[in-house]
């Protein structure tokens, strides 16, 4: 069994004069965001073994605050311009080119990719995925991704 956990990234302001989307950082209640979930992840002993991230600074800090909560480390980290640029169909050739020997991965990014991405891997429509939401979803094989199963969505608030 494959596990792909997709989280987007937590809070961050809209609104700071002159400052692009790519460049805004998380926020206090980004941090509080992480703070829930990441405990969540350590209850329930979640572990990733690989990491695909957005380069955005949001989801970078987001990544880089929450990874070790899965045991994995930062050098697991790879940043991909898809996840921010890019399509679907990239995050989907991106799973379906990893090595069979790796069982899970982390995807962190933005609204309304993972969402999205879920939808079309599940058949589950999420009408809303707040920052810092956390889903699994679990597969076969990294190549037969549309045959997977939504196992769970953690957010800051609850659990579901």
């Amino acid at each position: 069994m494959k596990q792909i956990f997709f989280l987007r990234h937590a809070n961050s302001p809209w609104e700071i004069s002159g400052q692009s989307d790519y460049d805004r950082s998380i926020d206090q209640k980004g941090y509080q965001e992480i703070k829930s979930v990441s405990a969540k992840i350590i209850s329930k002993r979640l572990t990733v073994e690989k990491v695909f991230c957005s380069p955005s600074k949001r989801a970078s800090e987001t990544s880089n605050l929450i990874v070790t909560d899965f045991n994995c480390c930062h050098r697991k980290i790879e940043y991909k311009d898809f996840l921010y640029y890019g399509s679907q169909q990239d995050v989907l050739n991106s799973l379906a080119r990893l090595e069979r020997s790796i069982d899970s991965i982390l995807i962190v990014g933005h609204n309304p990719m993972i969402p999205e991405l879920i939808a079309l891997l599940t058949g589950k429509m999420l009408l809303n995925y707040p920052t810092c939401s956390l889903a699994l979803i679990n597969t076969n094989s990294w190549t037969s991704l549309r045959e997977s199963k939504l196992k769970f969505i953690i957010n800051s608030d609850k659990l579901t």
